[in-house]
Order: structure tokens, then C-alpha cells, then sequence
């Protein structure tokens, strides 16, 4: 369960991270597989669209070459920092934004025996 949280993770925050890559890696191998599949059937019944299934294949191909390109420059991000960056320092949501009224009350109050 947590390949699959750290998926949708990797898929909201910036990085990628390890489970989203191979995700990636498999969706650009079942592209490519599919249109070698193409690529095969319309060797007998339609060569008229054999180049045309060529190109589509050379772009498949370019496609995964680039995001694993660029995935290797930028670097794989940890997914438990990039739940950090979601989710925020695993407190609870509300009683973080209790402790920003609490201050904000704070500040108003201090604001206005500085005004009196």
C-alpha cells in the first residue's frame, strides 16, 4: 500500500521519487511493446502504414529516453520528504492552524496597547 501512496505523492509534489520512476519506466515499455506489436501486424496486412508506425515507434523510443534523461540529471527524491512537503511536518493540520490564530491573536492584542 505504501508503493502505491508513494505514487500518488510523487505525482502531486515536485521530484520524483523511486516508485513513480519505475511506474514511468513501465508505462514508456508497455507504449513501446504495444507499437512493436503494431509495428509487426502491419508488416503483412498494411505495409502502406509500416513507416508511419516507425516514426511513432523512434518517438516512443525518444520519449523514454529523455525522461530518463532528465530524471537522472535532477536526481530521485526521497518520498518520505516529498510527503514532508505535502503534508507538512506531520502535525495535525488543525492544531497548526489553531496556533496561528493563537499568535495572530497575540499580535493584534500586543498591536493594540502599543496604539494606546
Amino acid at each position: 500500500m505504501a508503493f502505491i501512496t508513494d505514487i500518488f505523492v510523487g505525482a502531486l509534489s515536485t521530484g520524483v521519487n523511486h516508485p513513480t520512476f519505475i511506474v514511468l519506466n513501465v508505462i514508456c515499455a508497455f507504449a513501446v511493446l504495444s507499437l512493436l506489436g503494431l509495428l509487426a501486424s502491419s508488416f503483412k496486412k498494411y505495409p502502406e502504414l509500416t513507416p508511419h508506425v516507425v516514426v511513432l515507434l523512434l518517438f516512443a523510443f525518444g520519449l523514454w529516453a529523455s525522461v530518463n534523461f532528465v530524471i537522472s540529471q535532477l536526481g530521485l527524491v526521497d518520498a518520505k520528504e516529498q510527503q514532508k512537503e505535502l503534508f507538512g511536518d506531520g502535525r495535525d493540520s488543525a492544531a497548526a492552524a489553531l496556533e496561528g490564530d493563537e499568535q495572530l491573536t497575540k499580535e493584534g492584542e500586543s498591536e493594540e496597547k502599543k496604539e494606546k
